[in-house]
């Protein structure tokens, strides 16, 4: 009986453990929620950043791959050579012999080029040397090969490593020629003259000449409207505007003949037998006397001594020039 018994309560145990680690059983809704859908990992592309829009357009006149197009033309008594050089500022370059053989002179190297510009640009170019000091020209020539455009740069000192060199505008001047228009608008051939400053001889590097556009020059407002009764060569009336404190204005030299005369010349006058020396061209009638006339405006500066019972002795260097700024409304510079 009470086997029977204690059997029954493990039974009963037994029974009540394996319900409580069963679970309850419930129906499904008939609508069952439908679960979340994972979204799907697509790894990010890279972002390419767009290439830089500078906005100033640069034409390349020439990287001297070739120098072939470029001929030379010297002094009597220089000699200048071009030659190709694999060791540019970027790739090749051209490589520039000249040998004043102990005198004056230029040498000059030439290429045929037309391009029309635009209203403002920049002038660039590599230039290196192994040379002495001398004057560098960098000129622009029309097609009638008349008239002239030029960066005249005296006492230049060659630099022994790469570096640009940029002209703008302002910074290029009418050199000579017959045209009415001074203004530069088009060129059909460039030039490189190195004139004989200390002479000797040497080698200089060119590369990577180019033109940029620019916007507006509004450096001066309004433009000033400059002129001069004379000028010497490299040195025009422009270059007192052109914001190259390396450059500058000086009046054509006086020819002083000796006269007769024993008339003190006043102050602000032209000595007698005085005139002005036209850059390369043999002085007017009517340019003489417009110079006398500015003059005696009181726009000329000259000297004149005289010792009583003595020749009469002059020593002048007349600067006889006019110039008639229009600033009004301008800044102060």
């Amino acid at each position: 009986m009470i086997i029977r018994s204690s059997i029954l309560i493990l039974c009963s145990i037994v029974a009540l453990r394996a319900q409580a680690q069963t679970p309850p059983t419930t129906t499904p809704p008939s609508n069952p929620p439908k679960p979340t859908p994972i979204p799907t990992v697509v790894p990010a592309n890279p972002v390419t950043a767009a290439p830089a829009q500078t906005g100033v357009p640069t034409i390349v006149l020439d990287s001297f791959d070739s120098v072939t197009q470029w001929t030379t033309t010297p002094a009597e008594g220089v000699e200048v050579s071009v030659h190709p050089d694999p060791n540019g500022a970027h790739g090749k370059a051209m490589r520039v012999d000249f040998d004043f053989h102990g005198h004056g002179g230029y040498a000059v190297i030439h290429r045929p080029l037309s391009m029309t510009l635009p209203s403002n640009y920049e002038f660039s170019f590599a230039i290196k040397g192994d040379a002495p000091t001398n004057t560098l020209e960098f000129k622009l020539i029309d097609s009638t090969g008349d008239n002239v455009w030029w960066s005249n740069n005296p006492n230049f000192h060659f630099p022994k490593d790469w570096t640009t060199i940029t002209r703008k505008k302002r910074q290029i001047s009418f050199a000579w020629g017959p045209t009415n228009d001074k203004e530069l608008k088009r060129f059909a051939a460039i030039e490189f003259a190195i004139t004989a400053g200390s002479g000797g001889k040497g080698s200089i590097w060119l590369d990577d000449l180019a033109v940029t556009s620019l916007g507006a020059d509004t450096r001066f407002y309004p433009a000033p409207s400059v002129a001069a009764s004379s000028q010497s060569p490299g040195f025009e009336i422009g270059r007192a505007f052109d914001a190259d404190l390396n450059t500058g204005w000086r009046s054509a030299p006086l020819r002083v003949t000796p006269t007769s005369s024993t008339a003190v010349t006043p102050t602000g006058g032209i000595p007698a037998g005085a005139e002005t020396i036209a850059a390369g061209h043999p002085p007017s009638s009517s340019t003489l006397s417009r110079d006398r006339r500015s003059a005696a405006r009181g726009q000329a500066t000259s000297m004149a001594a005289r010792a009583p019972g003595s020749r009469a002795m002059t020593s002048s260097r007349t600067a006889s020039a006019t110039a008639s700024h229009s600033l009004s409304g301008c800044p102060s510079v």
